[in-house]
C-alpha cells in the first residue's frame, strides 16, 4: 500500500547510508550550484536530497517523510495515483528547494547542500492543506488549526533565514514548505 513513500524511504536511506562510508560519492551527490555552471553537472539538482550531513539530519528526514508521506497516501487511497502525488510532491519540493540555491548561491564558491529537508517540508505541507481535520498532535490541546501550524512555520523559517544561519540551508527549506503549500491547494 505505501509504495511511494516506501520507496523514497529505502532510496534516500541506501544512498544516506553508503554516502556516509563513501566520501567519493557522498561529495558527488552534494548540491554544488557554482559546480553546476562549471562541470555542466544538473543531476546533483536532485541527488543532494538523497545524502546527510549525520545521522540525526537523515533520521529526521526519513521521520518526516515516513509520517506525512504514509498519511497523505491514506488521504488519496486511489492505487497508482498515490505514487505519482506523493512522489511528485517530494519531488517538487526536492526541486525547487535546490534551484532556489543554484539561483541565489550560483557564484559561491563555498556552498554545499544536502538532504531531503525540503522535499519532506513539502509533504508535511501539502497533508496539513488536504487533511483539514487533523491537527498535529503537539497542538491538539491548544485547539490551533492547520492554517496556524503553517504560518508558525514558515514564519520560523524566514527568521531563521534572516538570521543567515550558515550550517541549515533555510532557503531551500522555505521553497520546499512553499511548494507543498502551492501542490497542496492545487490539488484540493
Amino acid at each position: 500500500m505505501y509504495g511511494a513513500t516506501t520507496a523514497m524511504l529505502l532510496l534516500v536511506l541506501i544512498c544516506s547510508l553508503y554516502g556516509f562510508y563513501n566520501q567519493r560519492f557522498y561529495y558527488a551527490q552534494l548540491l554544488y550550484p557554482y559546480g553546476i555552471i562549471s562541470y555542466k553537472q544538473i543531476y546533483p539538482l536532485f541527488t543532494n536530497s538523497l545524502v546527510h550531513a549525520n545521522y540525526l539530519h537523515l533520521i529526521g528526514n526519513l521521520l518526516v517523510i515516513h509520517a506525512f508521506g504514509n498519511e497523505l497516501e491514506r488521504i488519496f487511497k486511489l492505487g497508482h495515483i498515490i505514487v505519482l502525488h506523493v512522489g511528485a510532491i517530494w519531488f517538487v519540493g526536492v526541486i525547487s528547494g535546490s534551484l532556489i540555491d543554484f539561483i541565489l548561491k550560483r557564484n559561491k564558491e563555498q556552498f554545499y547542500s544536502c538532504g531531503a529537508s525540503n522535499g519532506s517540508l513539502a509533504l508535511f505541507a501539502a497533508y496539513l492543506i488536504l487533511d483539514e481535520k487533523y491537527v498535529l498532535q503537539i497542538f491538539k490541546q491548544l485547539h490551533v488549526e492547520n492554517f496556524l501550524i503553517i504560518l508558525i512555520v514558515v514564519s520560523f523559517t524566514v527568521f531563521k533565514l534572516k538570521q543567515k544561519q550558515q550550517n541549515i540551508n533555510y532557503s531551500s527549506h522555505l521553497v520546499g514548505l512553499l511548494s507543498g503549500l502551492f501542490y497542496g491547494f492545487l490539488l484540493k
